[in-house]
């Protein structure tokens, strides 16, 4: 069996902090898989026969390019919607933005492990998806703070 190829931008999948992995990612995340960078930032991170993997998904589906293009399209809309959401909900209720920065960067959680707290704790970021766990929520919520705070939320100490 060739290795499944996981792809990500979340250094906290391969560099997890004290608290480890949301649920959530161990559902996506194969146990034997090989975790590439887009932007090769990281070396290739083997992923394999952890204690933290979740057990391998039954089946694997091949995208074509056209199918992949529909779902980052969808992707992207979605993200660009919850960019504006966690945007303005970050600068109505400021608090928030310590509260994201101690989840991502003190607790060091993955993008899932930030959406499935706020899912939890706030109302309105659990109005924003059906999954508690959402890695785009996770994700627009980290970049909105970021910037909040002059940062940026793929570089150190935020990814």
């Amino acid at each position: 069996m060739s290795e499944l190829i996981f792809v990500t931008l979340d250094r906290r999948i391969v560099v997890p902090g004290p608290h480890g992995l949301d649920p959530a990612d161990l559902n996506v995340m194969p146990a034997r898989a090989i975790a590439v960078f887009p932007d090769d930032s990281l070396p290739l991170a083997r992923l394999s026969d952890t204690s933290n993997a979740g057990a391998p998904p039954q089946s694997f589906y091949a995208l074509s390019p056209g199918q992949t293009e529909r779902l980052m399209g969808e992707g992207r809309r979605t993200f660009t919607d919850l960019e504006r959401a966690a945007a303005g909900l970050l600068e109505r209720r400021t608090v928030l933005v310590e509260r994201v920065w101690r989840l991502r960067v003190a607790e060091r959680r993955t993008w899932r492990g930030v959406a499935r707290a706020l899912t939890l704790e706030e109302p309105v970021v659990r109005s924003w998806s059906d999954l508690p766990a959402n890695q785009l929520v996770g994700i627009a919520l980290c970049k909105g703070a970021a910037t909040r705070l002059g940062q940026d939320f793929m570089e150190p100490p935020w990814n």
